[in-house]
């Protein structure tokens, strides 16, 4: 978690509003964080953030933020299950099936995430991943 007493010159906060401000302040740098790809790091600002609204009890942030949460782990996900069905294609170009298999179940498990996450556009990549996986397990036996 992010130290906020040091974090971009941050200031003591002595009320909601300077926790306010503060927030903005994270959420900003966090979707400076996402445009340079830091998913993780992002992710770490919001955290920041979040912890920061449950302090002060700003309930309408904490919502905000959750959704803005909520949506920068699809992103990420999003990205993690895309290299892994990238390196699977590429793994069964050399007749490598244990390493596609595993790189299939891995893109599974984050599309499978990533619906549960409330997107329900994974479904169709969640049985395709499924449908493959269940080949190359055959085709391993």
């Amino acid at each position: 978690m992010v130290d906020l007493d040091s974090f971009f010159g941050a200031k003591k906060i002595i009320n909601a509003k300077s926790a306010k401000v503060q927030i903005e302040i994270l959420k900003k740098n966090a979707k400076i964080q996402l445009k340079k790809d830091y998913v993780q790091e992002a992710l770490e600002l919001y955290f920041s953030a979040k912890n920061l609204a449950i302090n002060w009890e700003l309930n309408e942030e904490i919502a905000d933020i959750d959704d803005l949460i909520r949506l920068t782990q699809i992103t990420g996900l999003k990205e993690l299950k895309k290299i892994y069905e990238n390196k699977a294609k590429e793994a069964e170009k050399v007749y490598n099936y244990a390493e596609a298999l595993e790189c299939y179940e891995t893109a599974f498990k984050a599309a499978s995430e990533i619906f549960k996450l409330g997107s329900s556009e994974m479904e169709k990549d969640i049985k395709k991943l499924k449908k493959r996986t269940e080949e190359l397990r055959r085709t391993t036996m």
